[in-house]
């Protein structure tokens, strides 16, 4: 009987340990807190469902289809990564622009440069190029040597990881695509030669359209593929915010290095402030002919291998010029004048004859495919975009606060209202995340990378150096989830709907 009792005791006590062992060893998942509240002898009610393993859908895992998908491409301004001591961070605007129209799936591909590594790496963020991007830098004078070793990804590479996901069961009633690019592109490139600056700027807007080319063919051939006789198609809407200038950010002050000779911090302020407006104004322009154009098949999902690595058609940048200064393009630059200010070569839209001789590319068989086939059987899904002035907003909580701490109302009555989301935060220049300010009394609060985090989040404009808090976020997606709602796009406007201007 003791034999009994003490091979028992052993039983459970290897019992206990294997438990014990299977937690420890474990990674942090579903499984293994299922596992630990087992061992610590915790409810299992949900112990039927020990097993079924889930992934988030925005990790790569496709969804049976049905109702309105969200599909995100973008920087810092989109991400909605949620770091460590940082829940309080709040939704970003397109989460809250998804519950808004009520979308049923969203997938998001934006990236941001995770907190821990700052103020041991430059800020910096997701880029429209980083072939640009490296080339332009390795290209300007006066710059050090930077490792362009990318760790971030750009447009082209979180459009691949969309593109490289299994199709869904059932195509979602709707897809709608939101691009978010720009901020840290003229945030960088504003350090760069003027010249130099201004053409990869350009060389990036054509980046943007080339690569939304690339999802128009994909939302055409296999999302949702044309049936015969068809005399409506699902409508390819793209979401894109006008830029904002990173200028007015906390971090354009308190983050961003010291500029190296002969530049200074007056010039890239300046720079900055003009390639953001260059930036948007190409934008604006570049929509109408986009929008009105067909896609062309040599910006295929699929394209076909290229003998070498593309060259970007650019020349090294001679000495800085500012933005106030008319560039004169001369037929051969020298030392003594400006450089050319070379834009990358515009392509040919679709509806032009296309000068490439080889009859079997894949453009002229398209046209020939376009041009013998009925038009019942070529109906093209009609492009749209929804162009959300995002710095109006910004701009005006940030000068109905100056107003109010000066206690002046201007002619139109900005400032007086007290009562509006503008007028609500405490502060328009500080983060909530930030370093600890003089006298402040740091009781109970949360200690992120050496920053400390606000105990109230919602009276601050900023979340930290360069991204919006969650009530400007949430305002930002209301507004934009009612553009959406009311179908208010750029096509509309040019059509004589009730929204005048762009943006409006």
């Amino acid at each position: 009987m003791a034999n009994l009792k003490k091979r028992l005791a052993g039983a459970v006590l290897l019992t206990v340990l294997s438990m014990v062992s299977i937690c420890l060893l474990l990674p942090n998942s579903r499984v293994s807190t299922h596992l630990q509240n087992i061992t610590l002898g915790t409810t299992i009610d949900n112990y039927s469902g020990l097993w079924s393993w889930h992934e988030d859908e925005s990790s790569g895992e496709e969804d049976v289809g049905g109702g309105i998908r969200l599909v995100v491409f973008g920087d810092s301004w989109v991400d909605d990564t949620v770091e460590e001591n940082q829940e309080a961070k709040g939704k970003s605007w397109p989460e809250v622009m998804c519950e808004e129209i009520n979308c049923t799936s969203r997938l998001t591909f934006a990236a941001t440069q995770p907190s821990s590594e700052w103020p041991s790496l430059p800020p910096t963020g997701v880029k429209t190029s980083n072939t640009i991007h490296a080339w332009a830098v390795e290209n300007t004078r006066f710059l050090p040597h930077e490792d362009t070793d990318y760790t971030l990804p750009d447009l082209s590479t979180q459009i691949q990881a969309y593109l490289s996901l299994p199709p869904p069961i059932q195509a979602p009633k709707e897809t709608i695509f939101v691009l978010s690019f720009g901020f840290w592109d003229i945030y960088d490139f504003a350090r760069l030669d003027f010249a130099m600056a201004m053409n990869v700027t350009d060389r990036s807007i054509d980046e943007i359209f080339t690569q939304l080319d690339i999802l128009y063919n994909h939302f055409d051939t296999n999302l949702y593929p044309a049936e015969v006789n068809a005399t409506t198609r699902p409508k390819f809407k793209v979401i894109i915010p006008r830029l904002f200038d990173p200028t007015l950010t906390p971090g354009w002050k308190t983050h961003r290095p010291p500029p190296l000779s002969p530049s200074s911090v007056a010039e890239q302020q300046k720079n900055a402030v003009y390639l953001t407006e260059r930036w948007n104004q190409m934008m604006e322009n570049t929509m109408g002919s986009w929008i009105n154009s067909l896609s062309d098949p040599e910006f295929n999902s699929t394209p076909e291998p290229a003998p070498e690595e593309e060259v970007i058609p650019l020349q090294p940048s001679e000495p800085f010029q500012p933005p106030n200064v008319n560039i004169n393009i001369p037929s051969s630059p020298s030392e003594d004048q400006p450089r050319t200010d070379v834009r990358h070569t515009p392509r040919t839209p679709p509806s032009l004859p296309n000068p490439n001789p080889n009859p079997n590319s894949k453009t002229a068989l398209f046209r020939t495919r376009l041009s013998a086939a009925p038009l019942s059987t070529t109906l093209l899904p009609q492009k749209d975009i929804f162009y959300h002035p995002l710095p109006t907003y910004v701009l005006s909580a940030i000068l109905t606060h100056a107003l109010q701490s000066a206690g002046i109302i201007d002619g139109s009555g900005l400032g007086s209202d007290t009562s509006s989301t503008t007028s609500s935060f405490l502060s328009v220049n500080l983060p909530c995340v930030r370093e600890v300010q003089e006298g402040e009394d740091v009781d109970g609060m949360v200690d992120v990378n050496g920053m400390l985090v606000c105990r109230e989040q919602g009276l601050f404009l900023w979340w930290d150096a360069f991204r919006l808090g969650g009530v400007a976020n949430g305002v930002l997606g209301r507004e934009v989830g009612e553009r959406v709602r009311m179908g208010r796009g750029v096509r509309l406007e040019w059509e004589g709907g009730r929204g005048r201007g762009k943006g409006s």
